[in-house]
């Protein structure tokens, strides 16, 4: 919000943002995207009023028309088969709205793409989260570092304990366009099964992980990926789900 309450303040006309939501997946109080989104969006709602025109497509996606008249486009789903973002003709589709100059925000396990497009997903949001690679926390008390960047803008430094993802795999070694917008310490007492030998030896540096994230596209456009329930556009992607 405080990313585009900034996009406001330089602006003339309200900002139209649109939401995409996938089906409620994983049973009551769990990855309740529906829920989820009408909480979000409608504290959008309250703290922007008459600022911005917001749109919520409930469990499909979004009509050609739809994606023309919005300049951010936030997607909260499933990951891998289940995505929102799945399919070849859907991701064309993003690639043209941030070729426009327009914002995606990823939520959660919607930065995580099918096996057979990840090439695809990192080279439009800069990084996805990968099974047998990225890191699937449960219960993490993340003390978060914000970055001095426009997106932190009137946001103050909090904690959480939520579920994430962290350890990206980036769209290259050199995170080229990747910027941090959160990251917090795992610390010595992080337990989790599904931490993996390709990932156990990064933890034990004891180093800031990436929980959101923007990527400065070559082409344009705004890729914000959070895996907290994560941002994509200039991008935003937050991983965490809560």
């Amino acid at each position: 919000m405080g990313w585009m309450g900034t996009m406001m303040a330089e602006d003339v006309e309200p900002l139209s943002v649109l939401f995409v939501t996938g089906p409620d997946t994983h049973g009551f109080g769990v990855h309740d995207h529906n829920p989820s989104t009408a909480i979000l969006s409608d504290s959008l709602r309250t703290a922007m009023g008459d600022s911005a025109g917001i749109k919520v497509v409930w469990n499909q996606w979004p009509t050609e028309d739809d994606f023309a008249s919005a300049d951010v486009c936030v997607i909260y789903s499933d990951g891998w088969g289940l995505s929102m973002l799945k399919g070849i003709n859907r991701l064309i589709q993003i690639e043209r709205f941030m070729d426009a100059g327009k914002g995606v925000l990823r939520i959660h396990w919607a930065t995580g793409s099918d096996p057979m497009e990840k090439d695809y997903h990192r080279r439009l949001f800069g990084g996805n989260m990968e099974s047998d690679y990225s890191v699937h926390s449960v219960l993490w008390h993340q003390k978060f570092e914000l970055a001095d960047h426009p997106i932190t803008a009137g946001v103050t430094p909090f904690e959480l304990v939520d579920e994430c993802y962290f350890h990206m795999r980036w769209v290259d070694e050199d995170r080229t366009g990747v910027v941090d917008i959160l990251s917090a310490k795992t610390g010595p007492d992080f337990q989790n099964p599904t931490v993996t030998p390709k990932s156990r030896a990064l933890l034990r540096q004891d180093l800031p992980q990436t929980v959101a994230r923007a990527y400065h596209r070559p082409d344009g456009g705004a890729p914000f990926p959070t895996p907290e329930d994560t941002f994509t556009g200039i991008g935003l992607t937050t991983t965490s789900a809560r």
